[in-house]
């Protein structure tokens, strides 16, 4: 079921009074806001709910971050890519890590919507790309 109009604003007006300076989530504001509707249930609550879930899940894409490595990353390297994560994308980011030897070597790195593919698999499938017609 798709929102109106008036539902869509409501929620991102909402969504916006449960954000802190840097644009990161005030998970107990956002927790009063749902308390809230589910206690007084306005009318059109369940979509104004739908909406801020929405809107929630959007805004923790944006601040994930999924390293995929060959071989595990010894604690250097993570802080590394840490540190350079957190520089882009600001202090509280979500970070996973997982290993992949498909990869062969090198990394791939999510950055919300971004993805940056520094992998020997990614090099060689450019590689593989460029030789078709």
């Amino acid at each position: 079921m798709r929102a109106n109009k008036r539902t869509r604003k409501d929620a991102r007006l909402l969504f916006r009074h449960c954000l802190e300076a840097d644009g990161a989530i005030d998970d107990a504001k956002l927790r009063l806001v749902v308390k809230y509707l589910a206690d007084k249930k306005p009318r059109g609550y369940l979509s104004l709910l739908t909406q801020l879930q929405r809107l929630t899940r959007l805004a923790l894409a944006e601040r994930t971050v999924h390293v995929e490595s060959a071989v595990a990353l010894d604690a250097a390297q993570e802080a590394a890519v840490q540190a350079a994560a957190k520089a882009q994308l600001g202090d509280k980011i979500v970070f996973h890590k997982s290993i992949n030897p498909e990869l062969l070597g090198g990394l791939r790195v999510s950055m919300g919507y971004s993805v940056y593919d520094g992998s020997v698999r990614g090099r060689l499938d450019q590689l593989q790309e460029s030789f078709r017609f």
